[in-house]
This record gives structure tokens, sequence and C-alpha cells, in this order.
């Protein structure tokens, strides 16, 4: 009768690693096919990133080119760039308009008398009133605040001021404080006056009328011009208003000097918004067209072949470029109004 003997550890069989195959063997079918849908997803997913970046640059492109005003666009050329520059909507009238800058608009300055001693020289105590024009608010000055560097600190933090920057110039003669109104025009005019105290603050009171102590440096002056010969004033260097769609930027005042001002449409503009829709367009036709291919010679078919998203995608884009719209003002109704026309193959030249 024949012994039946048990191929165990003594055997010299390798046990485990002939398990190991065994169970390799049986899962080998089901890890292809678990890597064969992770790669489908990761290709679906890149395919789909792709996509989304192609529709995002066409909305931009279309969000360009969607109101009669895109192609209205106006250029504003000066004839003398050191005393004006300009830009105009589409609003501006295309036409010549002569402009004379006779004074720019500029901020108001005072300077109080030199300190000696510098930033460090006591002032005074008191309630200082600093005025912006119509609006004002209160500096409280004790003995614990009363030098000039710590008196300009407490100006500039003032949560209740109203457009004034205090500063200190080093002059030779000693240490001056500096009210500069933050902006241009008559009607920002500064009025410093003080109440209470030591009566040590009044060298820092300008109040026209009554009293000046402090020096004017700068007037608050209005921009004057000449537009078509016209008087406009401006509280700023930079008008608007004295023509329709048009911004003056004020750079150099020339009294007697007459400049042209240049509003004419700008195609160019136009052009490239148009260029680049067309161009955006055919960029994520051409995507969809490769995601959705099928090689019968590889037998390799796109991440999104059948893809009902991809096909409806592909279908609003051929419907929107070849319908008119109804709502669409003077007469820029279609894409072919605007000179962009489908070939042969679908996509789209100007």
């Amino acid at each position: 009768m024949p012994t039946i003997t048990s191929s165990g550890v003594g055997s010299g069989l390798d046990v485990n690693g002939i398990v190991s195959q065994l169970v390799a063997a049986d899962r080998g079918p089901e890890d292809q096919r678990i890597a064969l849908q992770q790669a489908r997803a990761d290709a679906q997913i890149s395919a789909f990133a792709s996509l989304q970046g192609a529709m995002s640059s066409l909305q931009t492109s279309v969000a360009a080119i969607k109101s009669v005003s895109a192609f209205q666009t106006r250029t504003a050329t000066s004839s003398n760039t050191d005393e004006f520059t300009a830009t105009a909507t589409s609003t501006a009238a295309a036409g010549s308009y002569s402009i004379e800058v006779t004074s720019l608009a500029s901020a108001h300055k005072l300077s109080s008398n030199a300190f000696v001693g510098g930033a460090n020289a006591v002032v005074g105590t008191g309630t200082l009133t600093i005025a912006v024009g119509t609006q004002s608010f209160d500096v409280s000055i004790d003995s614990t605040n009363n030098t000039l560097a710590v008196i300009r600190d407490s100006i500039n933090r003032s949560a209740s001021n109203n457009g004034v920057q205090a500063t200190i110039v080093q002059a030779t003669d000693g240490a001056r404080l500096v009210f500069s109104a933050r902006n241009t025009g008559a009607a920002n005019a500064l009025r410093v006056t003080t109440s209470g105290g030591d009566g040590g603050l009044s060298p820092l009171i300008y109040n026209p009328g009554t009293t000046t102590n402090m020096t004017e440096t700068q007037a608050a002056k209005d921009a004057v011009l000449k537009v078509e010969g016209f008087a406009v004033n401006s509280p700023s260097n930079r008008v608007t208003g004295a023509i329709d769609g048009v911004t003056l930027n004020l750079v150099g005042a020339a009294p007697g000097s007459v400049q042209a001002l240049v509003v004419t449409n700008d195609v160019t503009t136009a052009k490239d918004r148009i260029n680049k829709f067309v161009t955006d367009y055919n960029a994520l036709a051409s995507i969809l067209g490769n995601l959705q291919h099928y090689d019968p010679n590889t037998k390799v078919a796109a991440p999104l072949l059948g893809d009902s998203m991809a096909r409806t995608i592909q279908g609003a884009l051929r419907s929107g470029v070849s319908s008119a719209v109804s709502s669409a003002a003077g007469g820029f109704n279609t894409l072919a109004a605007i000179g962009v026309t489908t070939s042969s193959d679908g996509t789209l030249t100007v």
C-alpha cells in the first residue's frame, strides 16, 4: 500500500511563493479591469478640465462682443501730451475739439514758522480745529503731547481727520509743521484755529480775514481750461463731463496754447475682439472634436466618445453660431453682420 506524505516546511517547496502566485493569478483579471477603469476615469477628468478651460476662454470672448457698444469703442488722442491726455468711452462723439489748459488744480498747503529744537520743540496746549472746506475736526493738545512731532502724529491719527496730512520739514533755520490738503480744488481750502490752553498753539493759526500766522505755500485752486473756447472749471485735474464720454487728464498749464483733442472710432480694438472670439471658438470646437473621436485603424476611442454632455455642448455651439438674435440692435443680429462666417469644416473665419 503506497505511503501518502505531506509536503510541509521541510519539503523544500516555496509554499508562500506558490500561494502568492495563485492569488495573483486569480486577481489578475480583476486588477486589470480596475486599472483600465482608473485610466479611463483619469482620461475623462483631464478631458473635462481642458473642455472647461476652452469654454471659459470662449465665454470671456463672447462677453467682449455681445453688445453693440463693443463695436463703438473710441480712441482719444492729444496733440500735446505735456499739457493733457484723454480717454473716451463709446458715448463720445467722434470729432476734433480744441483744448487750452490755463491752470492746473492744486491742493492747499500751509507752513508754520521755524521751531528751534526740531521735531521735539514744545509748541503749546489747547485745541486745534482744522477745517477742510466745510468739514472740520478737533485735536486736543495737553502737556503730554505738545511737541511738534506729537502734534503732527495726533493730527494724522485722528479718526475724524477728513482730508489733511501733517508733516515736518527740517529746514536750516528749524523745523516747520506743514499742512497739506489731500484733495485739490478751492472747495478743499484749509483753515486752522485754536482755543483754550496756554496760547502756545497760536503759531499754527491760519484763518483768512482774521489771523494768518501760518504761511500759504500753495493755494487751493480749481483747474481752469477752455474747451472749444468755453471756460470750464474743475476741482480736479481729472476733468469729466466737459465733453460727453471723454475724460481729460490735465498734465501742464500753457495759457494761450490751444491744442487738439481728436476722438476717433477704435476699429483695431473691435477687430481684435472679433478675432479672439473666432480663435477661442475654433479652439473649443477642435477640442470637442478630438475628445469624441474614434480611430477605426487603431480602434482607440477618445475619452468623451458617446458622452451626452459633450454632444449637447457641441450642438449648442453649432446652433448658436448659425442663429440670428432677434433682440440684437442696429442690424448686428448675426455673426455674418460683423464679418464672421462658417467654413465648410465648421470652423469660423473673419
